[in-house]
């Protein structure tokens, strides 16, 4: 078996006008128990500071890569960027204003490798913008498959490790619900793949705020159906359906997060 410490797993952390918050993520990565990694931050072309606290933050730490865009072209592009440039055996990515636990990374891989799996998410924590004191706990299915995922998207892009290999020629595209898109076209393409959960607890926290894209739960519902009849293809009628679904477990999870609040520092 392959010794953990000499596999390279490469973080893609996109950023544009990040300034309030980019710090405390690279944070959360360079204090990683797992120290075997690089991390590719890739600068949309931020007309903030973000660009010079991220230069000052990893002059010090050559596990740390900064790439510049001279124009700004959205995250999708930031991402596949940092998938081209990355060297690592393993892709993970973590956001801008998104935080891992300390042993996120050393935790996820080691279940991978345990297990001879290649494809891992964990559950996460979910926040309100700065206040970490109250949060609630999401957590998805044991296992994500192809046909599990077109009722929703249960592989948070946080928390997911995937071989490389698995991702080959597939990209992030210039739409919403790009992450979702993204793992469907990796487990079609690769038959017969699937992601498996890490344990019960969360090892990540995904920072909401009112601005997010995410926010507008009928945006999102028309989203859907953009992926099932656009890209994936599906007749009107299926994609109406799998949209209908959608919907469904989409307001269970909205619903159900109100009720499962945690008032506790971590």
């Amino acid at each position: 078996m392959e010794e953990i410490s000499k596999t390279k797993i490469s973080i893609i952390v996109p950023s544009y006008n990040s300034t309030k918050t980019i710090i405390e993520t690279l944070f959360s990565i360079k204090n990683q128990s797992f120290g075997n990694f690089e991390c590719i931050v890739i600068d949309d072309s931020s007309k903030d500071d973000s660009g010079s606290k991220i230069s000052q933050f990893i002059k010090n730490d050559e596990r740390f890569k900064l790439i510049y865009l001279p124009k700004n072209n959205g995250v999708s592009f930031a991402r596949n960027k940092g998938i081209e440039n990355s060297k690592g055996q393993y892709i993970c990515f973590l956001d801008s204003d998104d935080l891992w636990d300390i042993n996120f990374l050393s935790e996820s891989f080691n279940f991978m490798k345990v297990s001879g799996l290649e494809f891992v998410y964990s559950p996460y924590r979910r926040f309100f913008n700065f206040n970490k004191t109250k949060f609630f706990i999401r957590m998805g299915p044991k296992k994500a498959t192809y046909e599990n995922m077109l009722l929703n998207n249960h592989i948070p892009l946080l928390t997911a490790i995937i071989n490389k290999k698995y991702i080959g020629n597939i990209r992030f595209v210039n739409d919403r619900f790009e992450d979702y898109l993204f793992w469907l076209n990796i487990l079609k393409k690769n038959k017969g793949l699937s992601a498996s959960r890490v344990g019960d607890l969360p090892l990540a926290s995904y920072r909401i705020s009112t601005s997010q894209r995410s926010s507008n739960k009928a945006i999102n519902i028309f989203r859907a159906f953009r992926i099932y009849k656009h890209y994936l293809r599906f007749s009107i009628l299926k994609a109406i359906l799998r949209t209908f679904i959608f919907t469904i477990y989409s307001f269970y999870d909205y619903f159900l997060q109100y009720l499962s609040f945690k008032s506790e520092s971590y």
